[in-house]
């Protein structure tokens, strides 16, 4: 049996010691220290005193991978100020007897510490980081004891293992065994003459059973050095070296398969070697630890075909290119999750590439996908911030959550990242795209096939390269914050197959210049953001549930303009005195308040089509839009009743202007010096009442009851006017200086016309009067208006008009105006009565009943007729017509 000093021993496990040292680097540190780097990994600290250097800061050499041992040499007391947190391949750190305080631990990555002080030092920190952390301390014969009842015990990170107190000796014990019947390895070492507790070193060869493998695992606490190479086994038990400590292991020759969890947070310094006959690698097999070193090329088996879940996951010092050969059925979830890999290229046809795969993979940068895989799963490449050249061709299926998220480690949650994706290219068979898909990356052009159907939450979130992104027809919804500071996009038009947008999805798209949201859209939350210094149109028809603070004022691009009437309300305090030049206002939902009809009037220098149609407004205020004088189309609400005092005076380029049915009251001065209006259609259009949820609607269907005083003063350019049935009062100088006016059709409900009502209507060539009582005018109700055109009255009522003291003067004739009022004079009087605004007939017959200008009201088999509103109807019974009337 070999002996030899302990430090030596430790040396010879690591391969150390295989050429004389030669100095490869030096340097002078603050106070009286020196430092050297031997080209064997050994970084020395020599001198007296405090160190309270950062030595990452101070050497000028490929830190990460040259230093293995540091030793602090005789006259160091206190450590301080150091960080050796990225030295993966150090082994051993040494303690001189002269330490007294250590602030800093620099071993975070560190298997084995040697500690030459009888005392243990002062340990000022919690050492938690890293995967594996200290878990063996060597210390002086006779002072274990001492270190298990100091600080050293909580070198053990977070609890997840305990640290091994190991006593120093000079005759350290390392055996070399054969076990030829599987069982008897036990029996095999106490032959040796050593205890089990004695060996750090020993070699197996021969055949090994489960009992062998246990006693390997638990019976032997000081190993620090296995080698198998020579055992007889194609694999090793499930989770053999799972959280187990040592500096050295080699795996038998023989095998072809490495086990689950194989070596799952060991913390195996120096080299596991994985055999070349290896095909298959369990899950987790290699996962959280320090079993595996250098680059994916050499370590990783060529002829390996298969992997399990997270085999390589947190095998940090395993760098380089990775590639994975034609073959492979998937790459499984996390299987290079936090590894070291720089590159990462995948050969043939995969069905998948899993959840969580490559997150992590701090230094990857680039990634090759075959064009055929289905599905990048959740989190793929999350964390994985220097990727810089990724395609993703258009084979790939879908696209998951979390893709390319980059944590935030303030807010937990995601962030922006610096991957420098350009292009994205999706396959016909992706049907979403999940939750911070690509959140933060550099892509600049996304083109989206029409088999996507949702666009998950932050999917595109910061990416401020975009410029192009073109939304399918079949996504029914996109989440929140989808393309929140997507900068460099120029326009958004969401298709009308969606249904949900997010809160923030378009946040703080600065230079948009066109947003384009359909009806029927839901939005939770504001999804727009409140500056867009070059919006050139704004369209939002679908109502928003919350306040939506936007900055009109800064708009300066702005004229079109389709939003939701709280838009209106809310922003106008932001505009001050500022007066947007906007060429289109509509408003697709909800009510307009004061405060957004004085935003319309502030925009009535510019402002020439103002669109009312869909505000929910039954009532317009007093002056509503009063003076805005540029304004040549203004569409009303389609289920108002009221319009207000000169709600639109002044408006002198309104053309024309639609009166819904369901207007009851056109206040005062309502429409005064509305000079340009060439036509009223009073019961509106046919497509203003389809919307407000009415038949096409005959004059005689509005329900308007009043028209006030100079309601239409001086509009001029009118030329034609027939007042719906229905109409009551007209009032004083209604339509006083309408001096194009050519024909009037007065209805047979008005009861009475102002004074002054149609002054100055010097052009009018004919009036039609159906009112069967002559209605109440006053001697300047017509005044300038000639006394010798016709004015056609109800014929058997034409004695009644030249009675009156004022219809008197014009030129009355008498004019069937289809039927006479009541039932006399015809031979269907007995076939019906007028009860309560009905036709109530004798019995069950077919029928037809008009307006008096035409328009069908009914026509079918009927035993009732409920007649509209007041006025005159014909009432078509066979080949007999009547005139009746609905008080």
């Amino acid at each position: 049996m070999k002996r030899v000093s302990f430090l030596a021993a430790l040396m010879l496990l690591v391969s150390v010691l295989t050429a004389r040292a030669e100095i490869i680097a030096s340097g002078q540190l603050s106070g009286d220290q020196s430092w050297t780097l031997t080209d064997d990994g050994t970084f020395t600290v020599s001198g007296t005193g405090v160190v309270t250097d950062d030595l990452i800061n101070v050497i000028d050499f490929d830190w990460d991978y040259s230093v293995r041992h540091i030793v602090f040499e005789e006259g160091i007391t206190h450590i301080g100020g150091l960080s050796y947190k990225y030295a993966p391949k150090m082994v051993s750190t040494t303690i001189p007897s002269t330490m007294q305080e250590i602030e800093a631990f620099p071993y975070s990555q560190v298997s084995v510490v040697i500690v030459n002080a009888e005392t243990p030092p002062d340990i000022n920190i919690w050492n938690g980081t890293g995967n594996c952390g200290i878990r063996n301390v060597i210390v002086p014969a006779g002072t274990v004891e001492s270190y298990r009842s100091s600080d050293w015990t909580t070198l053990n990170g977070r609890n997840e293992w305990e640290v091994r107190f190991i006593e120093r000796t000079d005759n350290p014990v390392t055996v070399s065994v054969n076990v030829s019947t599987p069982g008897t390895l036990a029996g095999e070492i106490a032959k040796s003459g050593h205890t089990a507790e004695e060996i750090t070193s020993v070699a197996v060869s021969g055949t090994l059973g489960d009992e062998d493998f246990a006693f390997l695992r638990d019976g032997m606490p000081n190993l620090l050095s296995l080698d198998l190479s020579a055992v007889s086994a194609t694999s090793l038990p499930v989770a053999l070296f799972k959280d187990k400590a040592m500096l050295r292991c080699l795996l038998p020759k023989s095998l072809t398969s490495i086990s689950d969890s194989l070596f799952h947070n060991a913390c195996v310094v120096d080299e596991v070697s994985i055999p070349s006959g290896v095909t298959t690698i369990g899950n987790y097999a290699f996962a959280g630890g320090l079993a595996l070193y250098g680059d994916y090329a050499q370590v990783i088996p060529s002829g390996l075909e298969s992997f399990g879940e997270g085999a390589f996951q947190s095998c940090r010092y395993l760098k380089g290119k990775v590639t994975i050969p034609e073959g492979m059925a998937d790459i499984p979830d996390r299987a290079f999750s936090g590894c070291g890999l720089t590159e990462a290229d995948i050969q043939g046809d995969i069905s998948s590439i899993g959840e969580g795969a490559f997150s992590g993979c701090g230094l990857l940068t680039k990634v090759s996908i075959p064009d055929a895989t289905p599905a990048i799963g959740d989190s793929a490449f999350y964390d994985c911030g220097q990727l810089t050249d990724f395609f993703i061709p258009k084979g790939v299926g879908s696209i998951g959550d979390h893709v390319f998220c980059i944590p935030n480690p303030v807010r937990r949650n995601c962030m922006p990242g610096n991957i420098s994706l350009t292009e994205l290219i999706f396959s016909e068979k992706a049907t979403y795209i999940g939750a911070d898909a690509f959140m933060g990356s550099g892509i600049t052009s996304v083109t989206i096939p029409e088999s996507i159907t949702y666009i998950g939450d932050s999917a595109f979130y910061r990416c401020r390269d975009l410029t192009s992104i073109s939304i399918p027809e079949r996504v029914t919804k996109i989440g929140n914050r989808a393309f929140y500071e997507c900068v460099s996009l120029p326009s958004i038009t969401v298709p009308e197959s969606v249904t949900s947008i997010g809160s923030e999805a378009f946040y703080g798209c600065d230079n948009l210049t066109h947003i384009f949201i359909p009806e029927g859209v839901a939005m939770v939350g504001n999804p727009i953001g409140k500056e867009y210094p070059l919006i050139k149109s704004l369209i939002i028809r679908s109502d928003i549930e919350a306040d939506v603070e936007f900055d009109f004022a800064s708009a300066d691009s702005l004229r079109v303009i389709e939003v939701p009437a709280g838009m209106l309300n809310v922003n106008r305090d932001g505009l001050g005195f500022t007066r947007p030049a906007f060429d289109s206002v509509t408003v697709t939902a909800g009510t307009l308040d004061y405060k957004g009809f004085e935003f319309l009037t502030l925009c009535r220098s510019t402002l020439r089509y103002i669109n009312l149609s869909k505000a929910e407004n039954t009532e317009l205020p007093d002056e509503a839009l009063a003076e805005c004088y540029r304004a040549d189309s203004i569409a009303l609400p389609a289920n108002l009743e009221r319009v207000g005092y000169a709600a639109f005076r002044g408006c002198m380029a309104l053309k024309s202007i639609d009166i819904p049915a369901s207007v009851t009251e056109i206040d005062d001065n309502a429409f005064e010096d509305c000079r340009s209006i060439t036509a009223i259609n009073f019961g509106g259009t046919e497509g203003t009442q389809a919307q407000a949820g009415r038949a096409a609607a005959p004059a005689a269907q509005s329900e308007l009851r009043r028209i006030g005083n100079w309601a239409f003063y001086n509009c001029h350019q009118l030329q034609h006017l027939v007042i719906p049935e229905g109409v009551t009062e007209i009032g004083d100088a209604a339509f006083y200086g309408c001096t194009y006016l050519e024909d009037l059709e007065l209805p047979s409900t008005v009861t009475r016309i102002g004074d002054n009502c149609f002054a100055l209507c010097s052009k009018l060539k004919q009036i039609r009067v159906r009112a069967a009582v002559p209605p109440e005018i006053e001697a300047k109700t017509f005044y300038d208006v000639n006394r010798e055109i016709p004015v056609y009255v109800p014929e058997d009522y034409l004695d009644d008009y030249r009675e009156d003291p004022y219809w008197r003067e014009f030129n009355l004739i008498g004019e069937d105006q289809g039927g006479t009022v009541g039932t006399d004079h015809t031979s269907i009087d007995g076939l019906y009565r007028m009860e309560e605004g009905r036709i109530v007939l004798t019995e069950e017959m077919p029928v037809s009943v008009y307006t008096a200008t035409g328009a069908l009201v009914y026509s079918g088999t009927a035993t009732e007729v409920a007649l509209p509103a007041p006025g005159v109807y014909l009432l078509r019974i066979g080949e007999e017509t009547v005139k009746v009337v609905r008080p």
